[in-house]
């Protein structure tokens, strides 16, 4: 019965979205602009990007992240109509936070494989706040803000990755294309088959499909409610295979993403596609949620409102959800105490989305503050959205700091990374950043986030004994800094350089970062009451350990004597 009137619901429930659409707009208003200075690349080369983001609203956008993707091909949507389009590489920037009208820059760098499949790429970048777009939709690759360049190839190199990729047009969730989805009744399974494409000249073999299933969003998945690996066989060179699966439905209506992504056997990303399954019935979701400062002293008026609307799927026709109550709650998470609670009747309304606002005064100061939406409906939680602000990390030009020292490991080869976060006094801070090293040459060597709550090391193997750039990203204020790591020096300066050998008998020195062992005389003190013999420290004698100070007593004799003598000598010869 579903399939049967899928597009009546579809048509219907597209139309009432568009008359409402002039009352109540479902995104922030921001921008996203990327800066791509080249757009000719050939094998080895990094792709080098500046992301500008904006906030355009006058309250504070918090705990934003912007999606980063490469994709062979140009833009089309919806996405399941074109084949030749295919995402290689995903990268999530989390932790943003936008102040009323500002903005940030975020650095974006990947390196291009010397056997990259010749072509037009392009890097889609999304932004988007919690359950709120900015800047496109993610999770239905829609919208994206794009920058395009062509990538030449290497002389010599083969282009052959990858090897494989998602079929987009043919892959299907419950017989349908794209992250779309059509209804599913609630804990039943859903049919979907996967199709992979062998885009090689040669067979493959190794291939592992892993897929994660979310709620609504998977960018921003905090539980993943069902996952599941698939060893592909063997595919012949041009040929297909296809993955049939049955998928748990969950039991709460509401849209679900399913994320497929596509590995060889190294673990290196082929394709990454998605699709949707959408649980039918009566929901309510919180499409905006909002606080109007990110700084509170007591006595200040604190306002946050909200957006409350269906599944944002267009199959779930029941848009009202009857006898729901919304509740809104601020927690002081400098005491984990409870600020403010109040509860909001869900009425039925004419109106497809619910516009609620609540206010009331501050009772204390409120610099780290968590703010919550939960929907329910006796007692099933059907929506349940916080979002934490803490007032330093919007402050733009903010005083949070990151120390960073290095160390390198010549036996290993290992590059050791530390990162301490700290206030312009030397107090403690969050860390929140992102690092990327690079080579002489430009090439990215390694990227990753670091976040603690105190000084945190990362390790990174194989690093050449060569110069490094290393980039820091502090994402709290989204201040860059470089630090330049020339091992060759390093390895020269003898700093840190320990070259003690423990051997007693020899002089331990450094010179330009190489151990010197040099022997000590032999009978040189090696300690007390021990002396050096044939590179040993060993006891001495007693005859030996008498023989410094009868040497002296001897020399002192001789010397009596030969003045002696001489006295005697000259005496005579004067009598003469």
């Amino acid at each position: 019965m579903f399939k049967t009137y899928s597009k009546i619901v579809l048509i219907a429930f597209s139309l009432l979205l568009a008359a409402n659409a002039f009352a109540v707009t479902l995104e922030y208003d921001g921008s996203v602009i990327i800066d791509l200075p080249q757009d000719r690349f050939y094998g080895g080369d990094t792709v080098n990007a500046s992301i500008l983001i904006s906030n355009s609203e006058d309250f504070p956008l918090a705990n934003a992240y912007l999606v980063l993707e490469i994709v062979k091909g140009e833009y089309y949507y919806p996405s399941q109509k074109l084949n030749s389009n295919n995402v290689i590489y995903e990268e999530i920037v989390r932790g943003i936070n936008l102040a009323p009208g500002a903005s940030k820059t975020i650095p974006f760098a990947f390196e291009l494989r010397n056997d990259l499949d010749v072509g037009i790429y392009r890097i889609d970048a999304y932004l988007q706040e919690g359950v709120t777009p900015i800047a496109g939709v993610p999770y239905i690759f829609d919208a994206p803000h794009s920058a395009y360049f062509v990538f030449n190839g290497t002389d010599g190199v083969e282009p052959e990755f990858p090897v494989a990729k998602i079929v987009r047009p043919r892959t299907a969730f419950n017989d349908t294309t794209g992250p779309v989805g059509a209804p599913a009744e609630p804990n039943s399974m859903v049919g979907a088959n996967i199709f992979v494409e062998n885009t090689s000249n040669a067979k493959v073999s190794g291939l592992v499909l892993n897929l994660v299933m979310c709620e609504w969003n998977d960018t921003v998945c905090e539980t993943e409610l069902w996952t599941h690996k698939v060893a592909i066989g063997e595919i012949a060179a041009e040929d297909e295979a296809v993955v049939e699966l049955q998928v748990p439905a969950p039991a709460i209506a509401d849209a679900y993403a399913v994320k497929m992504e596509l590995n060889d056997s190294e673990g290196n990303l082929l394709s990454l596609y998605r699709n949707r399954i959408i649980v039918a019935g009566e929901t309510k979701k919180i499409r905006k949620l909002y606080v109007n400062d990110y700084y509170f002293e007591e006595g200040d008026t604190v306002t946050i409102s909200a957006v409350i609307g269906p599944s944002p799927d267009h199959y779930n026709d029941s848009p009202v959800l009857y006898g729901a109550e919304f509740k809104i709650s601020v927690i002081d998470l400098e005491t984990n105490g409870p600020v403010f609670e109040q509860s909001l009747d869900l009425t039925p309304a004419e109106e497809l989305y619910l516009e609620r606002e609540v206010s009331f005064q501050a009772d204390r100061e409120l610099t780290k503050f968590r703010v919550c939406g939960v929907i329910e409906k006796a007692g099933v939680e059907h929506e349940n959205y916080c979002f934490d602000l803490y007032s330093e990390q919007f402050v733009q030009g903010s005083q949070s700091e990151i120390s960073v020292d290095w160390s390198y490991n010549i036996e290993t080869s290992s590059l050791l990374l530390q990162f301490c976060p700290q206030d312009i006094a030397g107090a403690s801070q969050l860390l929140n950043a992102r690092y990327y090293l690079s080579d002489s040459k430009g090439n990215l060597v390694a990227e990753a986030l670091a976040e603690s709550d105190a000084c945190l090391e990362q390790e990174i193997k194989y690093v050449k004994k060569e110069k490094h750039s290393l980039l820091v990203l502090n994402t709290i204020n989204f201040e860059q800094q470089k630090t330049e790591i020339d091992i060759p020096a390093y390895l020269k300066s003898c700093i840190n350089v320990d070259c003690s050998d423990n051997v007693a008998c020899t002089a331990d020195s450094c010179v330009d970062g190489e151990c010197i062992h040099a022997p000590l005389a032999e009978g040189a003190s090696c300690g007390s009451g021990m002396a050096c013999k044939s590179g040993e420290c060993r006891p001495l004698t007693s005859f030996e350990m008498l023989t410094p100070i009868f040497i002296p007593l001897f020399a002192l004799i001789g010397i009596a004597l030969i003045a002696f003598v001489g006295y005697k000598y000259y005496k005579k010869r004067g009598k003469e």
